[in-house]
C-alpha cells in the first residue's frame, strides 16, 4: 500500500475546511496506490508506467480525472518535484464525439432563423454559421469590422491566433438588414450585436450567456433534438466545410486554430484569398467565372502586409 506522510498534514487540510477534497483525492488516487510503496520516492518513470497501464483499462475521461487529481496530490506532497515528475505526461481533456445525426446542419440553421422574432437574432445565427467563428469572436465585433462588397461581405475577427479576415456569403442578406436598422449603425466602434433592452444611458454589448439562453429557448420551442449552442453551430459548420472538400490547413485558417507543432511551416502556402476563392467556388459557378482571383489574392496580401506575388 502507498505510504503518505503522517496524519498531521491531512489534519491541517481538515482544519482549513478541505476534508471533501481530501476524500476525493484519496478516492481518485486509489488505483494509483496499488504497486507503489512510498509516494515520496516515486520516480517519473513510475508515473509514466502507471499512465500507460491505466490507458489500457479505463476510459479517456476516467484517466483524465485520475491524472488531474494525482498531480494535485503530488503538488501538495512534494511541490518541488511536481513539474519533473509530470514532465512527459500530457493531460488533455477528452472531447465527446457527437453522433452524425446530432450535428447541426444547414437545414437546422434555416429552421432556427425562421423561428427568430427579431432581425438581430437572425443575423447573429446566420453569422455564426457562415463564419464558423467562436461566439467570443462574434460578440466582440464592432460595426466597422463588417465590410460589404459586390461578392457579399468580409468580416475581420480577433481570435486566439490573432486577426483574420473571413469571407461571408450566406449571412449577408440578414446581416445587411440588421445593420440597416442597427441603433448605432453610424458608429464604427459600436458593438455589432446589442442587447434589445436599454440599460442606463445606452445599450450593452450582447453577452454569450444571453445567446446561449436564446438558442436553448429556440431549441425547446422547435423541439429540435440536437445540441443547439454556439459551439455546436461552429462544429456543424466546420464539418460542413470538410464535406465540401476544404483541407485541414484551410480549416485551420478559417477556424483560427494554431498550426500543428509537427506540421512544417514550409508547406503552408495559403492566404485569405485562397479561402475566399474556394468559398465562392463552392457557392455558384457564376462566382467562379466572374471573380478576379489574382486581384483578390494581391489585395489580401497587401492588407496583411505581405509582399506581392
Amino acid at each position: 500500500m502507498l505510504k503518505v506522510p503522517g496524519g498531521a498534514e491531512l489534519v491541517q487540510w481538515e482544519d482549513r475546511g478541505s476534508e471533501p477534497v481530501t476524500v476525493l483525492l484519496e478516492w481518485r488516487i486509489n488505483s494509483f496506490q496499488k504497486g507503489f510503496k512510498d509516494a515520496v520516492t516515486i520516480t517519473r518513470m513510475d508515473l509514466e508506467d502507471f499512465v500507460i497501464r491505466r490507458r489500457r483499462t479505463c476510459s479517456p475521461f476516467t484517466l483524465y480525472g485520475e491524472i488531474l487529481e494525482t498531480r494535485l496530490f503530488f503538488r501538495w506532497l512534494v511541490p518541488e518535484r511536481e513539474k519533473e515528475l509530470f514532465k512527459n505526461i500530457k493531460n488533455v481533456r477528452p472531447r465527446k464525439k457527437l453522433p452524425v445525426e446530432q450535428l447541426i446542419v444547414r437545414d437546422d440553421i434555416k429552421t432556427l432563423v425562421g423561428a427568430c422574432d427579431n432581425q438581430r437574432d437572425r443575423a447573429l445565427i446566420m453569422l455564426l454559421w457562415d463564419s464558423g467563428c467562436r461566439i467570443s469572436e462574434i460578440l466582440s465585433l464592432n460595426v466597422g469590422r463588417v465590410q460589404f462588397d459586390r461578392y457579399g461581405a468580409v468580416v475581420i475577427v480577433d481570435g486566439k491566433t490573432g486577426r483574420r479576415r473571413l469571407r461571408l456569403i450566406d449571412s449577408v442578406p440578414d446581416l445587411q438588414l440588421w445593420l440597416n436598422m442597427h441603433p448605432l449603425r453610424t458608429d464604427p466602434a459600436a458593438p455589432l450585436f446589442l442587447t434589445n433592452t436599454r440599460f442606463g444611458v445606452g445599450r450593452k454589448r450582447l453577452n454569450s450567456r444571453t445567446v446561449q439562453n436564446r438558442l436553448k429557448y429556440l431549441q425547446k420551442t422547435l423541439n429540435l433534438g440536437k445540441p443547439t449552442n454556439p459551439h455546436a453551430i461552429r462544429h456543424g459548420r466546420l464539418t460542413d466545410l470538410v464535406k465540401k472538400g476544404f483541407s485541414e490547413m484551410e480549416l485551420r485558417l478559417i477556424a483560427g486554430w494554431e498550426k500543428s507543432s509537427n506540421m512544417p511551416e514550409v508547406y503552408v502556402h495559403l492566404s485569405g484569398g485562397d479561402i475566399e476563392r474556394k468559398m465562392l467556388e463552392s457557392k455558384t459557378e457564376k462566382a467562379q467565372q466572374s471573380f478576379d482571383y489574382d486581384a483578390a489574392i494581391q489585395k489580401m496580401r497587401a492588407d496583411l502586409g505581405l509582399p506581392a506575388q
